[in-house]
């Protein structure tokens, strides 16, 4: 809440405009005290100030940091209060763009207490007073996190997506957008809509990794690995968490605790329970050490599961008599349901069938406190809609009476704007044959262009391959004869290493011609191969990572997708001087994913465009041939460079 209105303070909604030089100095003074925490001197200077003669703009921004002088004192009614005096102030004015800030601001306020519904509402009252897109898309963003959490799931994704529409129109930055993607892939995972929400957090890790939020994309893989846990495919679930263990920041936090936990549970699902049992133990030290209650619960819990599941049933009761002490200050119904049954199963497991259904009755309370929690909310939900919907009916009221208003005016003119019109369409008409006939043209020339480097590319490719094989199955053949001669030959034995050195050479010759991985066994071998090969002749360390899923290109796209990633780890090679390169390949049923990042010494990449090599050239050429979109991310003077390949499988 705090966090909300110092971001707000360092944002002054209007320019301060000419005043007296006295108040000035009094602002001046009065904003020092409240960034050295000295919030109670601050707001006695700004009740002050507040009341003189003061411009517009000075009101309004006096109210925003006498605002953020209250909240910090934890003030949190009077700041409030402020904040709907500053509304109904720009709208006395007629400054409905202040007016729509101030309703922001209001909004912000309530979605960090908590009400959702207040929020919803106040967001919805700010969208209909403003057009601006980087204001919207922030609304969009809160409207859809209190409808997540009011369970309005389809009016979530609506405002999501217009989120999205209007941080693209306001240019917003990677890593706005990535939080937008986000959370669309989490309502939609709680929709039960896995395979949906995983396309759109895949979305979201692309944007943070051009972003470099290194904690963002852990906590991102861990809601993938979950997707993938619901999934039942553990091995993609067990890839994700791992990676996402990586950017953890430490044993405390959210994160890293729900990556063990999840771990722990797809274990756990497979039947490995010692295993699932460590990674608990682990779960329970994190818990501890950030004092989380809930947490501590959830993993009592989780492990009284465990020991049934083993059929350690005295196990199962001790762990479930912890977490009972526990539980009740959660207040968490869903808590109390699951140790309750956890406990019955460990007593009917010892034969105390007493106890047994003693726990199992207790289970059915909680779970009928469950339902009519559920219930509540969905009330409270429909209630939301209700008022969503008939305010939307008083807007559409409105503007059928603004529309009626203008109708008479639009009457009078009609006959002026039809014959403008008229003129202006017979030029269209006439520019548009024009245009027409030349893009046709033009067309016909990209379109046999395309077919001839096509073809060209094609023909190249299958004569490497028949030189590489020719190479291989004749020369290769025929070197080795020679070798196995000259070994049984003690005279001219000494001319073996040379002979040796020989077949090396024609094995680099016909791989860099056209590896037989490719041919054989397709893109990741080849690529897996490739990197080995590298580094073997080079020694410069290639990690090499395949997330491979649903993709399955054609053989001419895999050799075009190989060729450009041997073409860019070659620039590496020759200019980077670089100590360690990362290949990654990964694809889902949408599209192929390929990025190469290295330590080495960043550049420009205009001189990408401004070089006489063909490189370059070569890989932009064979991306447009598959469909695909090329990024660079390097800066001069900066170490390091990343470069990315995309195909949509539609295109390919």
């Amino acid at each position: 809440m705090k966090l909300l209105f110092l971001l707000l303070a360092c944002c002054s909604m209007h320019p301060l405009v000419a005043q007296d030089k006295l108040t000035l100095e009094r602002l001046t003074l009065a904003d020092s005290l409240l960034d050295s925490g000295k919030s109670g001197t601050a707001d006695s200077l700004y009740l002050l100030i507040l009341k003189e003669k003061l411009t517009d703009s000075l009101q309004l921004k006096i109210i925003s940091n006498r605002a953020l002088a209250l909240f910090k004192q934890e003030k949190d009614e009077a700041a409030f209060e402020l904040l709907q005096a500053g509304i109904a102030i720009a709208d006395k004015k007629k400054r409905s763009k202040t007016k729509a800030d101030f309703i922001y601001r209001r909004t912000y306020f309530w979605a960090v207490r908590g009400e959702d519904r207040k929020a919803y509402s106040s967001g919805m009252e700010a969208i209909g007073i403003t057009d601006d897109a980087s204001l919207m898309g922030k609304l969009y963003n809160l409207i859809g996190n209190s409808a997540t959490n009011l369970g309005l799931q389809e009016e979530a994704i609506e405002a999501y997506f217009k989120s999205l529409d209007a941080k693209i129109k306001a240019n917003a930055t990677e890593l706005e957008l990535s939080r937008t993607y986000l959370n669309l892939g989490g309502v939609l995972a709680e929709g039960k809509k896995p395979d949906e929400a995983l396309r759109y957090y895949i979305k979201s890790a692309e944007l943070k990794k051009i972003a470099k939020d290194s904690v963002g994309l852990g906590r991102l893989y861990g809601n993938i690995a979950i997707l993938y846990k619901n999934k039942e495919q553990y091995k993609m679930a067990i890839s994700y968490l791992d990676s996402a263990l990586l950017f953890s920041p430490s044993p405390a936090a959210v994160d890293h605790y729900s990556i063990l936990m999840t771990r722990a549970q797809v274990f756990k699902r497979q039947g490995f329970y010692e295993q699932a049992d460590q990674l608990m133990k682990k779960a329970l030290s994190a818990a501890l050490e950030a004092k989380n209650k809930y947490r501590l619960t959830d993993v009592f819990i989780n492990l009284s599961d465990l020991s049934n599941n083993r059929s350690a049933y005295q196990e199962a009761i001790m762990f479930g008599k912890r977490a009972d002490s526990l539980a009740l200050t959660t207040r968490s119904f869903t808590q109390l349901m699951h140790l309750q049954s956890n406990l019955s199963t460990a007593w009917k497991g010892l034969g105390n069938a007493a106890m047994a259904n003693k726990h199992l009755e207790q289970a059915y309370q909680w779970k009928d406190s469950v339902y009519q929690e559920e219930q509540v909310f969905a009330r409270e939900a429909m209630q939301v809609r209700y008022e969503t919907a008939l305010k939307d009916k008083q807007l559409a009221e409105q503007e059928i009476v603004l529309k009626e208003a203008g109708l008479e005016l639009l009457q009078r003119k009609w006959i002026i704007v039809s014959l403008v019109l008229l003129l202006l369409l017979f030029i269209s008409i006439f520019a548009y044959f024009q245009q027409r006939g030349r893009q046709r043209q033009m067309n016909l020339i990209q379109e046999a262009e395309t077919e001839r480097v096509k073809t060209v590319m094609r023909v190249t490719e299958q004569e490497r391959s028949r030189i590489a094989a020719d190479i291989h199955d004749g020369l290769g053949q025929i070197v080795t004869s020679l070798r196995l001669q000259l070994l049984k030959d003690k005279e001219r034995s000494n001319t073996v290493p040379l002979v040796q050195q020989l077949q090396e050479e024609i094995r680099m010759v016909a791989f860099d011609l056209m590896p037989a991985a490719l041919s054989k066994g397709g893109l990741e071998p080849a690529l897996s191969e490739y990197s080995h090969f590298v580094e073997k002749n080079t020694g410069l360390p290639i990690r090499f990572h395949s997330m491979m899923q649903g993709f399955n290109g054609p053989e001419d796209q895999q050799v075009h997708i190989y060729r450009i990633v041997q073409e860019w780890i070659n620039n590496i090679v020759k200019y980077a001087d670089a100590g360690q390169v990362e290949l990654q390949l990964s694809s889902d049923s949408d599209s192929l994913l390929v990025t190469i990042e290295d330590d080495g010494n960043g550049f420009d990449p205009a001189v990408l465009f401004s070089s006489s090599g063909q490189g370059w050239t070569n890989i932009n050429t064979r991306a447009k041939l598959i469909g695909g979109t090329v990024w660079v991310d390097a800066k001069a003077g900066k170490k390091g460079s990343m470069f990315t390949l995309e195909i949509r499988k539609k295109a390919a």
